[in-house]
C-alpha cells in the first residue's frame, strides 16, 4: 500500500498571531539575550549588533525562553543595541529572555504539526498560502496538517504546541 511521505528540512515553533505570518527560518536567524527591557516596547541587548546584522522593521522576534512562544515584530532600530518592538509586554520579553530574530519573513507556506489540544483535539484558525482563511476543527494532537499555511491566527485557535515545517 502506497503512502505519502512527509519530508521536511526546516522547522520552528509557532506562535498563533493575528498580525503577522509564521517567520521562515531559511534566512539568517539572529539570536541573543535581552539585558534589559526599559519599557514595554524597548528590547536592549548590550551584545547586540542590530544595524550591522541588517535587522529591519517588520522582522519577527520570538522569545525562545521557556515552553511558551511569545512574538513581536521590529518597529524600529534605535541603535546597535536597542530595538523598538511593535507589540511587546513585560511578561513576554523580560530581562534575561533568549530571543531569535527571523530575517526572512516571507513564508511561502508550511505544513503544521499539532502537539496538543483540549482533550486531545484542537482547532486551527489558519490562512493558507493562497490567502484563504479557514478554521480546521478538531485536529488530533500528534497530527500533521498537510496544508500549505502562512499564518496561524490566535482568535479561534485552541490547538497547542504547534510546529511549522518547510
Amino acid at each position: 500500500m502506497a503512502y505519502q511521505k512527509l519530508q521536511v528540512g526546516l522547522g520552528t515553533r509557532v506562535n498563533p498571531n493575528d498580525s503577522f505570518d509564521i517567520p521562515n527560518p531559511s534566512g539568517e536567524v539572529y539570536t541573543g539575550t535581552a539585558d534589559a527591557l526599559t519599557s514595554e516596547t524597548l528590547l536592549v541587548d548590550n551584545n547586540g549588533d542590530f544595524i550591522d546584522k541588517g535587522i529591519k522593521p517588520g522582522m519577527v522576534v520570538y522569545n525562545t525562553s521557556g515552553a511558551s512562544v511569545y512574538s513581536s515584530t521590529v518597529d524600529s532600530i534605535t541603535d546597535e543595541t536597542t530595538l523598538v518592538l511593535s507589540n511587546n509586554n513585560l511578561e513576554s520579553f523580560g530581562q534575561g529572555s533568549a530571543y531569535a530574530i527571523y530575517t526572512n519573513i516571507d513564508n511561502p507556506g508550511c505544513v503544521l504539526y499539532v502537539g496538543g489540544g483540549i482533550d486531545g483535539v484542537g482547532d486551527l484558525d489558519i490562512i493558507t498560502s493562497s490567502g484563504s482563511e479557514v478554521v480546521l476543527k478538531n485536529v488530533l494532537q500528534g497530527s500533521f496538517v498537510p496544508v500549505q499555511v502562512k499564518r496561524v491566527k490566535a482568535e479561534l485557535t485552541t490547538a497547542t504546541d504547534i510546529l511549522a515545517f518547510w
